[in-house]
């Protein structure tokens, strides 16, 4: 039977789901000896994994960059080449057209919602004032940057992300023609999507990120203060894998799909509600909070206290 062609092809009564080929590139014994692949074309994925800073626990995929070109900042885990301004000079400002035309004139793009999220400084710091690593991007500032994502409720914005002192918050209502920040990236093209986002396991209710080779809880996560939600990964059957454990923020945006929103995630792949979802991502300055993500538009500008009881949570581990 023929693949899903993404989420918006579901109908109502059906699940959208199809069988894989019996050639299926995914073997494993107990939950994967049926697999459902699911395609997802939307480029505000990562192909790659999600990069994790060095001082959070429990993780993969360490942040690891290379500056030593003049004015440029090569990030070893996603391959992408961040471009930055040189001699003290600040990340310019234009119009969604400007940009993109200041970048290609470099022989760059604009990045995605996704990739710009990867470089965004999530862990507390003592230089998280503007969002980002001063020694790596000396040239940001405290403001909105542009994406090259447009949102699904108006033609007239795109996705920008916040880079400053708490240094989470996405949002949706960028206007185009106005002037924001921007920063280009060179690197593999987000227009090249995988054939198939996403592999699923009806028999355990978990589903494989192609992409980012993480493992995801598939059903609605429970509210919970952190501490239970953390109880409840760690309750998961490990199946001779990696431990369950609550996503950091950049993990969690990773499923994040912006082009639909109530809910914004893949309705064909995960079973979700359009609640707040807690990260084990702590912002800078609030130690007793959380970075939390909202599923109705993926929009993300919440720090809740770990003792709140209405965040759910949905729990990760890598496939590797």
């Amino acid at each position: 039977m023929p693949q899903s062609d993404g989420a918006d092809d579901l109908d109502e009564g059906d699940s959208g789901l199809r069988d894989a080929p019996e050639d299926a590139p995914i073997v494993d014994a107990g939950c994967w000896a049926d697999v459902i692949l699911v395609a997802n074309d939307w480029t505000d994925f990562l192909n790659t994994p999600v990069p994790q800073p060095a001082a959070a626990t429990g993780v993969s995929n360490r942040a690891s960059y290379d500056a030593s070109v003049p004015g440029e900042v090569y990030d070893n885990v996603t391959k992408l080449t961040w471009l930055v301004e040189a001699d003290g000079g600040t990340s310019p400002t234009g119009t969604q057209a400007e940009a993109i035309a200041a970048c290609a004139a470099r022989g760059a793009r604009l990045p995605t919602r996704m990739e710009l999220v990867t470089i965004q400084n999530w862990y507390p710091a003592p230089d998280a004032s503007t969002g980002a690593d001063p020694v790596l991007f000396p040239d940001t500032v405290e403001a909105y940057y542009r994406t090259s994502v447009p949102t699904s409720s108006n033609v007239k914005w795109g996705w920008a992300v916040f880079f400053g002192s708490i240094g989470f918050a996405t949002i949706s209502n960028a206007d185009l023609t106005a002037k924001y920040r921007y920063r280009c990236v060179r690197g593999p093209s987000p227009e090249q999507p995988l054939t198939h986002r996403y592999a699923v396991s009806p028999a355990c209710d978990v589903v494989r990120d192609l992409g980012t080779r993480l493992e995801w809880e598939r059903g609605r996560g429970k509210a919970a203060k952190y501490s239970l939600a953390e109880a409840h990964c760690e309750s998961l059957p490990k199946l001779g894998r990696n431990d369950w454990r609550i996503p950091t923020y950049s993990e969690l945006e990773s499923i994040v799909y912006t082009k639909r929103e109530n809910p914004a995630i893949d309705p064909l792949v995960f079973e979700t509600e359009q609640g707040i979802y807690w990260t084990s991502t702590l912002p800078g300055r609030f130690p007793n909070n959380r970075i939390v993500v909202p599923f109705s538009d993926g929009q993300t500008t919440e720090v809740r206290n770990d003792e709140v009881t209405d965040v759910g949570v949905r729990c990760v581990r890598t496939m590797d």
